[in-house]
């Protein structure tokens, strides 16, 4: 059905998801993102890309929306993207979405945000080296050959 459409941009709904959902510092990090529209246009014109300011993770999407004298398409759709990452230090993170509008009006707004933490890996506790593993296997040694005396004796 083709319909006489207002031109204002509206996002009927925005989902974000980061992957793996519980990231660690060992992880390649993914978000994806996607944004439900009732008619067609709007559609996304560029996901952009991912910019860094600390631990704010941000991206600016173009979204070409219909001027107020076209016609539009009464169909829902969605426009998906998966942005690439990778691996974060250990942390709390935000990862904001703005729209930016072409086209109709023009408009820019920050459109959702989601938070998520990259925990650190756990280590191994550090083997002692050099001269304190010779002095713990020293008096190990000693402590095991004053033993043994005890028992023959």
């Amino acid at each position: 059905m083709l319909n006489s459409h207002l031109a204002q941009a509206t996002v009927s709904g925005c989902y974000i998801e980061v992957n793996p959902s519980q990231p660690t510092e060992l992880d390649e990090v993914t978000v994806f993102v996607s944004l439900l529209f009732r008619t067609y246009a709007p559609y996304v014109v560029d996901f952009g890309s991912v910019i860094r300011n600390g631990n704010v993770l941000s991206v600016n999407v173009t979204v070409s929306v219909p001027r107020s004298d076209e016609y539009v398409l009464q169909v829902i759709h969605a426009d998906n993207f998966t942005y690439q990452i990778g691996k974060l230090e250990a942390g709390n993170y935000t990862f904001q979405l703005y729209i930016k509008t072409i086209n109709g009006i023009e408009q820019f707004w920050l459109e959702k945000t989601t938070e998520f933490t990259v925990t650190p890996i756990k280590t191994m506790p550090e083997f002692p080296t050099g001269t304190v593993f010779l002095a713990i296997l020293l008096i190990t040694t000693v402590f095991a050959i004053a033993h043994k005396k005890q028992i023959i004796n």
